[in-house]
């Protein structure tokens, strides 16, 4: 299985990049918004999940691990596809879709291209409680952020690391593992 890919992109399409690595190309699948931020010629660091079907062999790449997940969370509703998927996390930002599903939104996410009522209904029901407390990953998040201005690390380095902290550690292990990664 590929989980990562680091090369040039070689071409751009409206869906997907064309991602040299080595003497392959891969064709990876990737956000809208992560897509306007890449230029031919550019290098790319991509979180990859593959998806292996009868007929197809598809690479779907994000630019951090939360958004890998994320989109591995929602495959793991029964019948939401790897397409589907990625319309959900095209709509908004994470963390409203998380709290819409969170809260049973339903309205909010059958607004989804593809995503009727019914299945809006399914994602609540099978996602709602494997969501960690969005309050508490918040808070933790700004009490990260404080912590780490408190001992001098400017804000422009503290964005950078801070999305690659897992947010279902306490904040003490957050803050050492923040310590790792700006060292």
């Amino acid at each position: 299985m590929i989980a990562y890919l680091n090369g040039e992109v070689l071409s751009k399409g409206a869906d997907s990049l064309i991602v040299k690595s080595g003497n392959l190309g891969y064709r990876v699948y990737c956000l809208k918004e992560f897509l306007n931020t890449i230029n031919i010629k550019d290098g790319v660091e991509l979180y990859i999940s593959q998806i292996i079907r009868e007929d197809k062999n598809d690479l779907y790449g994000f630019g951090t691990v939360d958004e890998l997940d994320f989109f591995e969370l929602l495959l793991s509703v029964p019948g939401l596809g790897p397409k589907s998927a990625l319309s959900i996390m095209q709509m908004d930002n994470m963390e409203n879709i998380k709290s819409a599903i969170s809260n049973g939104n339903i309205e909010y996410l059958s607004q989804v291209p593809g995503v009727g009522i019914k299945s809006a209904k399914k994602l609540v029901l099978e996602l709602q409680d494997k969501l960690p407390a969005l309050d508490d990953v918040q808070s933790h998040k700004e009490d990260l952020n404080d912590v780490l201005l408190s001992l001098g690390y400017k804000q422009k380095e503290i964005k950078k690391i801070i999305k690659d902290i897992d947010p279902g550690q306490d904040l003490q292990d957050q803050i050492k593992e923040a310590l790792k990664l700006l060292s």
